[in-house]
């Protein structure tokens, strides 16, 4: 991997980390807007998920940090998708969000980072 590579990689990796924390956030304040019980249980799993995701994130930091590990570049398609969901979760944090929005948008985040390296 040279330079650039790594550099795209890196601050791909960056911008996904700071969307799975506006997504984890967010979850957060939407438990304390007294959600039902399934929307309780589907908060609790959806921040353990996104947890998981963080970790795994910083993990892939740490190695391409360390030049260790093999580690693919992303691809365009997949910068742009990271982008566009940052920006959504941005827009949602930025406004008076619901726990039905906040529930739907972190469902987006889940389902992106299971598509994206």
């Amino acid at each position: 991997m040279d330079s650039q590579q790594l550099l795209a990689t890196y601050q791909h990796l960056s911008t996904k980390l700071e969307t799975i924390d506006d997504s984890l956030i967010l979850a957060n304040q939407a438990l304390l807007q007294t959600p039902n019980k399934e929307e309780r249980r589907t908060l609790d799993e959806t921040i353990l998920e996104l947890e998981l995701r963080r970790n795994q994130t910083i993990n892939r930091m740490l190695l391409l940090t360390k030049n260790s590990g093999t580690i693919t570049p992303p691809s365009e398609a997949q910068i742009n998708q990271v982008k566009s969901l940052a920006t959504e979760v941005d827009e949602l944090a930025a406004h008076n969000q619901n726990v039905a929005s906040t529930l739907s948008i972190t469902s987006q985040v889940l389902t992106l980072l299971q598509s994206v390296a």
